[in-house]
């Protein structure tokens, strides 16, 4: 499947000699394995890739793949299509056929539900649908109103205390019951001189607004069940929303809203006033996706605490940073080498999950050392390994580098790619502990 192949074996009489000759090598490259790490000194089981999928069971346009898992079943919208899987096996349960390309998704899902936003026929990402993970069957689906002007522009789809609510970019928010798809609120075109650019959910509705021909930029939460504004924060000129990270409590980034680039981490209390905030660095590696605040790569919440991502090092290496938003200060940053490239993944209990593509060596390129998942203490960054990918699977090293969303599912790592070149590396990867049984390709 992925595997880099191999040379030749070398003849019995040259085999004593490349034994001598790797001896010290291997010596250097055992030394260098037991200093990665400031945690535990020995390496985690080398993970088994469970199942796979590649670009012809999960198109990775025009909308990068989207993945859940809820229970033993992992959901992927790809396509014109929502495909559960078991999460272990990768074996089929159930599919739901889109009337067209999807255009957005929701990234959280409420009592196992999922929203996913796609293409009608004659009708631009035109309808919303609310699809029931477990049972795989589709809840609902509305077509949505006519949006005011025509063009490609960016669309999202939200769920937020008891509502999904569709945002298209500078134009407005369409709202539905979650329970059975009820329309029950629009806010459209300008509101009180601004625009409605983007929108974030989960525990509550929080709506980024553009204000004064995009001169001003505005933070607001609203109420779920009707669409009225809580409190409005006006962040002022030149200072735009790149990303909003949580809903409860609000934390948003701050920087340029067209790329995506956050520089500012900002803590807003219950009234929207700031009760906290971090600023990046140019090292920093925190990116949204354009015109969708709610997908963003390099940093994970835990209440107030943020752990960010921030180039270090040489070699372009990066390592976890921890930062407590209420009073603005760095708290630790992670054991891990420098020469690594970690990326923070999500939070598994009371431990934080990241993971590195292979480790640089400082002469010679890539070292030996294979794609590592760790577990971080959030108190002290300490890390412990979990599990380690061999480095012949093609592709992942990307993936967990810069071009997979990642999340870690009961003791399973899983990656989903966001990358537009089709290939036949794997579009979605799923790792878990060794077995003694091959990797299917579903």
């Amino acid at each position: 499947m992925f595997e880099v192949p191999r040379p030749p074996r070398p003849g019995k009489r040259q085999r004593w000699r490349y034994l001598f000759l790797l001896f010290p090598i291997a010596v250097g490259v055992v030394a260098v394995v037991n200093g990665l790490s400031g945690g535990d000194e020995s390496s985690g089981p080398t993970a088994k890739l469970a199942w796979w999928l590649d670009n012809t069971k999960a198109p990775l346009a025009p909308h990068d793949p989207v993945a859940w898992t809820s229970g033993d079943v992992l959901a992927l919208a790809a396509g014109r299509q929502v495909t559960g899987y078991g999460v272990t096996d990768g074996t089929k349960r159930w599919a739901v056929p889109l009337t067209g390309d999807v255009c957005a998704a929701s990234k959280l899902m409420s009592g196992g539900r999922i929203a996913v936003l796609h293409s009608d026929p004659g009708a631009k990402c035109g309808r919303v649908q609310v699809i029931d993970v477990q049972r795989g069957t589709a809840v609902w689906q509305r077509p949505l109103p006519p949006w005011d002007s025509s063009g490609d522009k960016e669309t999202q789809v939200v769920i937020a205390d008891g509502v999904v609510a569709a945002q298209r970019e500078d134009e407005g928010i369409n709202a539905f019951r979650l329970r059975d798809g009820k329309p029950i609120w629009q806010r459209i075109g300008l509101v009180q001189g601004c625009l409605y650019a983007g929108v974030g959910g989960g525990e509550a509705l929080v709506a980024e607004q553009t204000c004064r021909g995009g001169l001003t930029t505005a933070v607001q939460s609203l109420h779920a069940a009707n669409g009225k504004p809580r409190w409005t924060r006006v962040l002022g000129e030149d200072t735009g929303v790149a990303g909003i990270f949580s809903t409860n409590p609000v934390v948003i980034g701050t920087g340029d809203g067209y790329s995506g680039e956050v520089n500012e981490v900002m803590l807003l209390n219950k009234s929207g006033a700031p009760a906290g905030r971090v600023k990046l660095g140019k090292d920093t590696k925190v990116q949204c996706a354009t015109g969708e605040a709610t997908w963003c790569d390099g940093i994970v919440l835990n209440g107030t605490t943020a752990y960010v991502r921030v180039q270090v090092g040489e070699f372009s290496g990066a390592n976890v940073v921890a930062y407590d938003l209420t009073i603005g200060r760095r708290l630790w940053k992670s054991d891990i080498t420098d020469r690594a490239e970690l990326v923070p993944v999500g939070m598994d209990g009371a431990r934080l999950i990241a993971a590195h593509p292979p480790v640089s060596s400082r002469k010679h390129g890539y070292s030996g050392e294979p794609s590592t998942v760790v577990a971080l203490d959030p108190r002290t960054g300490k890390s412990s390994e979990l599990m380690s990918i061999s480095e012949s699977q093609t592709g992942v090293d990307e993936m967990i580098r810069s071009k997979g969303r990642l999340s870690w599912v009961n003791g399973l790592f899983v990656l989903v790619r966001q990358d537009s070149e089709p290939g036949s590396e794997p579009v979605l990867a799923v790792y878990e502990p060794p077995k003694n049984k091959a990797a299917p390709n579903q």
